[in-house]
């Protein structure tokens, strides 16, 4: 009975820290936004999420409609004589910064493939976001997802609706360092060129 409780304890700390993580780099991903432009971020979140999406022109839908709030068309890769299917959703949420579209395609991406699912449809990236019931496995064991968008939209915070998913924020939080070391990277090498670019010529030239 001590060692549940000391393992709860230490798992309540975990979470504690993670949220704490989480928030932290929620804000440098917004101020790495600002400073080095909107475009900047959704490109660095669209490298992050081509291939959970299973195209980098998904995963520009993906952030451009997350962002927006505004309906979002995926298209599934043809195959087996198919031609590309196209589906269309719209957000149950208002616009997001770039942080919160981050974080639910990151929350998304990791409650499915806690499913088996590592190179999910269209329709179950949907599901995932929205809510909808997905197949998984050899044996198509069917689940039934709340959403984490829904969720979101009802008030519940990013560290609930992990836990009530059984998912972790650990995995979110470096996702988010490294694409926030990146932008920070990206915008000191342009911050460079433009100083270069202002020094006076050289008495040779």
């Amino acid at each position: 009975m001590i060692m549940g409780a000391a393992a709860l304890f230490a798992m309540g700390i975990a979470q504690a820290d993670d949220s704490a993580a989480l928030r932290t780099e929620s804000k440098r991903m917004e101020l790495n936004a600002a400073l080095s432009g909107q475009t900047q971020a959704g490109t660095r979140i669209i490298h992050d999420y081509a291939g959970f999406a299973g195209s980098r022109a998904n995963a520009s839908n993906l952030v451009i409609g997350l962002r927006r709030g505004t309906p979002i068309a995926l298209t599934a890769a043809p195959g087996n004589g198919r031609d590309a299917v196209p589906i269309s959703f719209v957000p149950p949420i208002r616009a997001l910064g770039n942080s919160a579209v981050y974080i639910s395609l990151a929350l998304a991406k990791q409650q499915l493939a806690n499913l088996g699912i590592t190179q999910p449809t269209p329709e179950q990236i949907k599901a995932a976001l929205i809510g909808g019931i997905v197949g998984s496995g050899g044996a198509v064991t069917r689940s039934t997802l709340p959403g984490v968008l829904t969720l979101r939209s009802q008030g519940v915070s990013w560290a609930a609706i992990a836990k009530s998913q059984g998912l972790g924020l650990e995995a979110v939080v470096n996702g988010m360092q490294s694409a926030n070391h990146d932008l920070i990277a990206l915008r000191l090498h342009y911050v460079g060129v433009e100083s270069a670019l202002r020094m006076p010529a050289g008495n040779g030239l």
